[in-house]
């Protein structure tokens, strides 16, 4: 996969998950992880689109975010929770991809 469909496929899971649990997209106790953020803004520039995300790192609780509060459409997005459960049932034993 290209790296700019990896990072478009990332970050629709990630606000997807996000819109799933309902939790909100900003925590106030975050630490804004600026550097990330500058890399994951010039990554979105040179997609033809508009990219929104939000990640939280769980072990530091630092965070990056591009338009986290942005309404989207997940009809593209949503088949990633399926394709990420999928891949566990892979890893998992539990399933195979032959």
């Amino acid at each position: 996969m290209p790296p700019l469909s990896c990072f478009a496929a990332i970050a629709g899971l990630i606000l997807a998950t996000q819109l799933a649990v309902g939790q909100q997209a900003t925590p106030a106790a975050a630490k804004e992880d600026l550097g990330l953020e500058a890399q994951l803004r010039g990554i979105a520039l040179t997609h033809h689109g508009k990219v929104t995300l939000f990640a939280r790192n769980l072990k530091t609780g630092q965070t990056a975010a591009l338009l986290p509060d942005e309404l989207v459409k997940t009809a593209s997005v949503i088949k990633l929770g399926v394709l990420l459960d999928a891949a566990e049932q892979v890893r998992a034993g539990k399933a195979s991809l032959d």
